[in-house]
């Protein structure tokens, strides 16, 4: 996470520092050069220390063309446990590569490259210093692991190299070699491959060659093999290419335990880290005081709750009703079979019942007042007759 630098006492206009906000920065692998990892006071393992390398542009020296200057950024937690930047910046211009009337001109040889330290940045949230690094792996674990999806990723390119493979049969299969059993002369059978028809072989009368067919049962075999890798990284969960479907397309036929818990797992870890990085962000921009269990975010929807069916809701309903599970999840239950609105608002819902309850009551008091002025109105006009 980064956020624009406001320096010390600089004075800003109200709508200014409205429009700061914190932007999240994706770190590709190739810019970091190394990270440090320590344990924490509660037993956790915790970033101490990430060193990344990127460069910088400035219109200094050209104000048509910039300049590259290689950038090493240290963020690290200092002596007191607080999170600064240390900014080393080399001396030198990393492209210094003049060209003129489109000839590159040799440069001399340079001296070893030096980088000089600008001033630490104390970086504040809300006037208080920082005490972790703001930087969260994608998987959630900041210790080396081997990725769980390399199996599936394995058989992935087993099946593409089966399919090239098919390819280049299909593409033998489109072409043929005729053969020309006779004994006509030379002459005769240059003729014929003057025609431009293709290769030739010249056999002598009575003789044969079958070898040169086209590789049909080779592309059955590719077919087969390539239908068989298929169904295999179906019974393993896996459909990475869903035209028929707007969602990721992972794990779309479950059929296997094992990856279907190893996808979960993965979509689980990015999800906590979501939550984690949006916290974070809201309580840096709003002051608030915001916990990753506090934010409700998925990454895929092939994870839901499935459907339930009308047995089970009608059993979800009575245990609602009586008390043995509270009203929220009995509502996410509705909203996950469609039963009503996803953007449905339980409080609006519930002002919504009273005021229908209150006309509804309001409406059969003002009936039975009607009624009973009415019953009077029968009574006076009978006692009215009997006088």
């Amino acid at each position: 996470m980064d956020y624009p630098q406001v320096l010390n006492g600089q004075d800003l206009l109200q709508e200014d520092f409205a429009a700061l906000k914190p932007y999240p920065v994706l770190w590709k692998a190739e810019h970091i050069i190394n990270w440090t990892v320590r344990q924490g006071f509660n037993g956790k393992s915790q970033l101490s220390r990430v060193i990344t390398r990127e460069y910088i542009e400035e219109f200094t020296v050209n104000e048509f063309h910039p300049t590259f200057y290689e950038t090493t950024k240290v963020h690290e937690l200092d002596a007191s446990g607080n999170y600064q930047i240390r900014i080393f910046k080399r001396q030198d211009p990393a492209t210094d590569v003049p060209v003129v009337q489109g000839q590159i001109v040799k440069q001399p040889e340079k001296n070893k490259a030096v980088f000089y330290e600008e001033e630490p940045i104390q970086v504040l949230v809300n006037g208080a210093p920082l005490k972790f690094i703001p930087a969260w792996p994608l998987n959630g674990s900041i210790e080396g692991v081997e990725p769980i999806l390399s199996p599936i990723i394995d058989k992935e390119v087993a099946l593409y190299n089966k399919i090239s493979r098919r390819n280049h049969l299909l593409y033998g299969a489109a072409t043929y070699t005729p053969i020309i059993s006779s004994d006509m002369s030379d002459e005769s059978f240059q003729d014929i491959v003057s025609a431009g028809l293709g290769s030739w072989i010249k056999l002598d009368a009575g003789g044969k060659a079958d070898v040169l067919r086209t590789p049909t049962e080779a592309l059955q075999d590719m077919d087969r093999a390539i239908a068989a890798s298929i169904e295999e990284m179906a019974r393993l969960g896996i459909r990475m290419l869903s035209p028929e479907s707007d969602q990721s397309g992972v794990a779309l036929q479950i059929r296997n335990a094992a990856q279907t818990a190893q996808l979960g797992t993965l979509n689980s870890k990015v999800t906590g880290t979501m939550c984690q990085i949006i916290a974070f962000m809201l309580n840096w921009r709003y002051n608030l005081q915001l916990k990753a269990s506090d934010i409700k975010f998925s990454l895929s929807a092939d994870f839901n709750p499935m459907p339930a069916g009308a047995d089970w809701l009608r059993l979800a309903t009575e245990w609602y009703q009586q008390g043995l599970i509270p009203r929220s999840v009995w509502l996410a239950m509705l909203k996950h079979n469609d039963l009503i609105a996803p953007d449905y608002n339980d409080e609006e819902g519930r002002q919504e019942i009273t005021e229908d309850m209150d006309m509804l009551v309001q409406k059969e008091t003002t009936s039975y007042a009607s009624q009973i002025a009415s019953q009077e109105e029968v009574k006076r006009k009978l006692d009215d007759t009997s006088d």
